[in-house]
């Protein structure tokens, strides 16, 4: 016997699946939709190509039913949960799950964290499979969702769901000036009048906070830094408050410069009309030109705290003939902040690289602008982009896409090199589903391995199905190509536009016993031969 097909009445079957040498006997899995009585037939076939076929008839009890999965919370009823804050302890359990056949200490668990929480993770991974488990603390305010589901060991499933609301209050703080630019080290001290709640935080390089408030309709919200103060009043909801914008009425600073063209070791000239931006974290916060004599001034650049060795300004400098500068600034309240930036004459030249998302995930459609002085250049299908007639020297790129964060990279283009990788923030999606046997369905497929490839077949990232055959992996927005592989399945590449959070359910096939038909050929075409 070489190989063997079922036929397990249903309208299902297996394709011809290959026999160990030596081996008289087989086994096959399979899971009907359905109660009833199922005529099966087994064929099996040996190296000469003859076949012959048994039957028997299955009576498939349909009362075992899918369990039934419910989440426990400590302290609550209920699939939506109220929290009082997002500093808070919370723990869940699958025990009260229950399954016509299957006690609750014999079934498995598997936990999983909603794509759309607004943080996480929230779960340790050794805990996904645990009956229970707990939470320490929510991140964020908002709206968590976690996902239980829960199998019989009979390929028998089932999920539930718990919703977590956090009230809290996250967001921006911004200058009052027209830039609007994002405010680093404004103090933030909110006080909940209902509750008596108070929770205190600074913004980070981004402006960027997030305060523990609680649910209430009377917050006072108290902004200070280095003796400016601002208070304001507002609410939150159960769901928390996400994306606020505060502004905070930072000191304006003056900026000034001369901007010369290098002429030898010892000679400067003034370098007219050379292009002139100052950018702070990922916005730009003064784009402009010097005039005729090189010179240029700017009145109303907010200062960023603290000051010290971190640079949070840079300044870049162009002009086409000469070589790009990007040079740091720091500015200090009542001060006029000098750069004599000199550039020296140079050729133009092609520059090529490569913008890339999360795991080096090439982004096609980005658009990559190195200065008001050169054109901004978009991204092809391999992440890959061209900017020609470019001066050398350093640069600022600015990479934007849809769906991503506006993201910085320092780059110093040189003639010759290689091309450069810039990485761009966000855009990142996912990817999950149930991994299964095409010709036994409802059956999982555990541990295969789930690769994003690039465009010569590589791995970019990875992750592998659980004990259900549930996966889930991240991938960033565009058109991605994943693998999934798995001991006795054939390999199978999938094709995706990823444009949000995906769920793609895989049936994996068996292969057909290639090398045994191999073997077979062989032998008739030996006996073929000897007749002749």
């Amino acid at each position: 016997m070489v190989s063997v097909r079922w036929d397990f009445g249903d309208g299902m079957s297996s394709n011809w699946l290959a026999v160990a040498r030596g081996s008289c006997t087989t086994s096959v899995a399979h899971a009907f939709w359905s109660g009833g009585e199922f005529a099966i037939r087994c064929t099996v076939r040996d190296q000469h190509g003859a076949s012959n076929s048994s039957y028997a008839v299955a009576l498939v009890d349909s009362s075992n039913r899918p369990p039934v999965a419910m989440i426990a919370v400590a302290g609550a009823t209920g699939p939506v949960v109220h929290l009082p804050g997002m500093t808070v302890d919370v723990d869940l359990d699958g025990l009260h799950s229950t399954d016509d056949w299957t006690a609750v200490g014999a079934m498995t668990f598997d936990w999983r964290e909603d794509v759309a929480n607004p943080a996480g993770p929230l779960l340790s991974p050794h805990a996904r499979t645990q009956r229970s488990l707990r939470i320490t603390d929510f991140p964020l305010p908002g709206v968590y969702r976690i996902h239980l589901v829960v199998n019989d060991g009979e390929y028998n499933s089932a999920p539930a769901t718990v919703e977590f609301r956090v009230p809290g209050l996250s967001g921006l703080v911004r200058s009052e000036n027209e830039s609007m630019l994002p405010l680093y080290g404004v103090q933030l001290c909110v006080t909940n009048r209902a509750t008596g709640r108070v929770d205190i935080e600074s913004t980070d390089f981004d402006g960027w906070c997030a305060l523990d408030t609680g649910e209430g309709d009377n917050i006072e919200i108290a902004l200070e830094r280095n003796g400016a103060r601002k208070c304001a009043v507002t609410s939150v909801d159960q769901s928390g408050s996400v994306g606020r914008t505060l502004t905070f009425p930072a000191p304006l600073c003056a900026f000034s410069a001369c901007v010369s063209a290098y002429t030898n070791a010892t000679a400067y000239a003034p370098l007219p009309y050379a292009g002139v931006e100052i950018i702070v974290g990922n916005e730009i916060a003064f784009a402009g030109s010097a005039d005729l004599d090189g010179g240029i001034a700017v009145g109303d650049v907010p200062e960023l705290w603290p000051l010290g060795p971190t640079v949070n300004y840079q300044v870049r400098y162009q002009k086409p003939g000469y070589e790009s500068a990007l040079l740091p600034l720091q500015v200090d309240r009542n001060c006029v902040t000098w750069h004599r930036p000199a550039l020296h004459p140079a050729s133009a030249i092609t520059a090529t690289g490569i913008v890339v998302g999360l795991s080096s995930m090439p982004v096609e459609g980005a658009s990559v602008e190195l200065g008001a002085a050169f054109p901004t250049v978009m991204t092809g299908p391999d992440g890959r982009f061209v900017c020609a007639g470019i001066m050398p020297g350093a640069y600022l790129a600015r990479m934007t896409a849809p769906g991503f964060v506006p993201s910085f990279a320092t780059v110093s283009i040189l003639d010759g090199q290689e091309p450069q990788q810039l990485t761009i923030r966000g855009g990142t999606f996912s990817v999950h589903g149930g991994v299964y046997d095409a010709y036994s369905p409802g059956h999982p497929v555990s541990n295969v391995l789930v690769s994003v490839l690039d465009s010569r077949g590589a791995p970019l990232a990875y992750a592998w199905s659980s004990d259900i055959g549930y996966y889930d992996i991240t991938v960033v927005r565009g058109a991605r190509r994943l693998r999934y592989d798995a001991d006795g399945y054939e390999p199978q590449i999938i094709p995706l536009d990823v444009q949000s959070h995906v769920r793609q359910d895989v049936f994996l096939e068996t292969p057909e016993p290639a090398a045994a038909y191999a073997v077979l050929a062989f032998i008739l075409a030996r006996r073929s031969a000897k007749s002749k």
